[in-house]
C-alpha cells in the first residue's frame, strides 16, 4: 500500500508543482540584509526550503539574484546562483558539467527536511546601482534542462543610505507685550553709627555702596529708550537688639536712602520712590546658617524656624554655647543682614526691526520676546545668529512657556533631543506647536505610533507643520518596510 502511495505522488506531484509554483511554496527568505557599506554592496539572506517542498530526483531549482535598474525591464547584472537539485539530477549534472560557471552553491534536496542556504556576497558598489532593485529569478528545471516554470520575486531595493526624515519644526510667535516694563535690582550695604539712621557718605564703605546705587539709576536714566516709572527701597536690620528698635532703624535707614536719591536726582519726585522695611532679616540669617559650617547648625535653624517672638529667638541664640555662637554671628553674619534692597522699575520703548537689531547687540534685555522673534525671522533658519537669538531669549525669560518652546525647537534642529525635552517640560503641552515638536522627537527615536498620534493631534489643533511631518513619517516607514 505504501508503494502505491509513492507512485501516486511521483506521478501527480510534478504536475501540481508545475501549475502552482511560487516562491512562497518552494522556499522563503529570512534574515535579509541589503546594505551599502564602504563602497561595497552586501547582499545577505537565508533561503529556507520547508519540509513540504518536494523535488523529484530529476528536478532542479535555480535561484539567481539579479539587479534591475529603474529604466530596465531586463536584468543589468546577475549574481551567483543557488542550485537545489534532486539526487539523480545532481549526479548527472556534475558528471556532464551542466552547472553554469556563475555558481554560489550546489545543494542536494533532502525531501521532507527543512534546508537553509545562507547567501552572502559582496560587490563593488557603482553609481548606477543606486535606486536599482534586486529580484530573485526562480527557475524550476526538469530532465534535459527543460524549464518547467519560471518566477521572479522582489527581494529588496538598493539604497546607499537610509531615508533621513526632514522634520518641519514649529516655532511660536510670542504675543505683543502691551507695555515693556523692566526692573533693575540691587543691594546696598550701608554703614551707620550705632542706633543712627542718617547716611554719612564718607562713613566706612558708604562711598562705594552709594556709588552702586547712583550707577544703577544712571544706567536707566541716561538711556533714551527707557523711562523710570518707580523706585522701591526695602530696608533690613539684623536681629540683635530689640525688635522695636530694629523696626525703627530699618524704616529710618530706608527713608534716608530715599532722601539721598532725591537730593541727587531732581527729576525724580518723592512719589516715584516707595519705601518699606523688614525689621529683622531672619530669612537672611537662615540662609547664612545653612551655608555655614557651624557645629550647632541644626539647633540654630530650629530656633530661627520656631514660632517664638523675635526677641525670644534672639535671647535663645545669645545664650547658646556660653555666647560663643552669638559672638560669631555678630562678627561674621549680622553685618551682611543690615542692607537696603532697591528695585528700579522702568518702561522701555518699542523698536522697529532695525532698531531691535542694534539693541540686541548692546541691551537684549530691553527687547520683548516678540521683537526677538521678529529679529530671528530676518536670518536663515538654523544659522548661528538665528539660534543665538532664541538661546538669549530663554536666558532672559527662563520661566516663559513660549521662550522654552522655541528654545526646544532650536535643540531639535541641532539634534539635542534630551535638552529639547527639558525645555518642552516648561512649555504648554497642549499647544499645537509643542505637540508637533514632541512628535518630531518621537519620530527621530523611531517611536512611530506615538509620533503619528502627536502629529494628528497637532494638526487637529491647527498645526500646519504636522501635516508635512505625517508625510515624512510615512516616507520613513515605507523606507523601513522596503530596505
Amino acid at each position: 500500500m505504501k508503494k502505491i502511495v509513492y507512485i501516486l505522488i511521483g506521478i501527480f506531484y510534478p504536475i501540481l508543482l508545475t501549475s502552482q509554483v511560487s516562491t512562497d511554496s518552494l522556499y522563503s527568505i529570512q534574515n535579509k540584509s541589503i546594505q551599502v557599506v564602504d563602497e561595497y554592496l552586501y547582499v545577505v539572506f537565508d533561503a529556507v526550503i520547508p519540509a513540504g517542498t518536494h523535488l523529484s530526483t530529476n528536478e532542479m531549482l535555480v535561484i539567481t539574484p539579479a539587479l534591475y535598474t529603474p529604466q530596465s525591464s531586463e536584468a543589468t547584472m546577475t549574481m551567483p546562483s543557488i542550485y537545489v537539485a534532486g539526487r539523480t539530477r545532481r549526479i548527472v549534472s556534475e558528471r556532464n558539467g551542466h552547472y553554469r560557471n556563475n555558481v554560489y552553491d550546489i545543494i542536494r534536496r533532502k525531501n521532507r527536511q527543512v534546508q537553509t542556504i545562507e547567501y552572502t556576497i559582496r560587490l563593488p558598489f557603482e553609481t548606477w546601482m543606486e535606486q536599482s532593485h534586486i529580484e530573485l529569478l526562480n527557475s524550476l528545471e526538469g530532465c534535459a534542462n527543460c524549464e518547467k516554470a519560471f518566477y521572479a520575486t522582489h527581494l529588496a531595493s538598493i539604497k546607499s543610505h537610509d531615508y533621513e526624515v526632514q522634520p518641519i519644526i514649529a516655532f511660536i510667535l510670542p504675543p505683543k507685550e502691551p507695555v515693556k516694563m523692566r526692573a533693575l535690582n540691587g543691594t546696598a550695604y550701608l554703614d551707620f553709627p550705632v542706633n543712627q539712621t542718617v547716611i554719612h557718605p564718607d562713613f566706612m564703605q558708604n562711598q562705594s555702596e552709594l556709588s552702586k546705587i547712583r550707577k544703577s539709576i544712571d544706567i536707566v536714566k541716561s538711556d533714551t529708550n527707557t523711562h523710570i516709572t518707580g523706585i522701591q527701597i526695602i530696608g533690613y536690620a539684623s536681629p540683635e537688639g530689640s525688635y522695636a528698635n530694629n523696626a525703627r532703624l530699618a524704616q529710618g535707614r530706608a527713608e534716608s536712602l530715599k532722601s539721598y536719591v532725591l537730593q541727587h536726582y531732581s527729576v525724580i519726585t518723592p512719589q516715584v520712590i516707595q519705601v518699606s522695611s523688614v525689621p529683622e532679616d531672619w530669612e537672611g540669617l537662615k540662609q547664612s546658617v545653612l551655608k555655614s559650617s557651624l557645629h550647632n547648625k541644626s539647633q540654630l535653624l530650629d530656633i530661627i524656624d520656631s514660632n517664638l517672638e523675635p526677641d525670644a529667638k534672639n535671647w535663645k541664640i545669645q545664650v547658646m554655647d556660653d555666647g560663643s555662637t552669638y559672638r560669631y554671628l555678630l562678627e561674621h553674619v549680622y553685618p551682611s543682614l543690615r542692607h537696603s534692597d532697591y528695585t528700579i522699575h522702568y518702561r522701555v520703548n518699542d523698536f522697529s526691526l532695525e532698531q531691535a537689531k542694534q539693541v540686541f547687540q548692546r541691551a537684549p534685555h530691553q527687547l520683548s520676546l516678540q521683537e526677538l522673534y521678529l529679529i530671528s525671522e530676518s536670518y536663515p533658519q538654523g544659522s548661528d545668529t538665528f539660534n543665538q537669538i532664541f538661546e538669549v531669549a530663554v536666558r532672559m525669560y527662563p520661566n516663559d512657556a513660549i521662550a522654552n518652546a522655541n528654545a526646544a525647537a532650536i535643540e531639535i534642529q541641532k539634534a539635542n533631543l534630551d535638552k529639547a525635552l527639558q525645555y518642552l517640560n516648561h512649555a504648554d503641552p497642549n499647544h499645537p506647536a509643542i505637540l508637533n515638536n514632541r512628535g518630531i522627537i518621537e519620530m527621530l527615536h523611531q517611536r512611530f505610533d506615538t509620533a503619528e498620534a502627536l502629529f494628528i493631534d497637532a494638526q487637529a489643533k491647527g498645526s500646519t507643520q504636522a501635516a508635512g511631518n505625517l508625510i515624512e513619517l510615512e516616507r520613513k516607514r515605507s523606507d523601513m518596510r522596503h530596505p
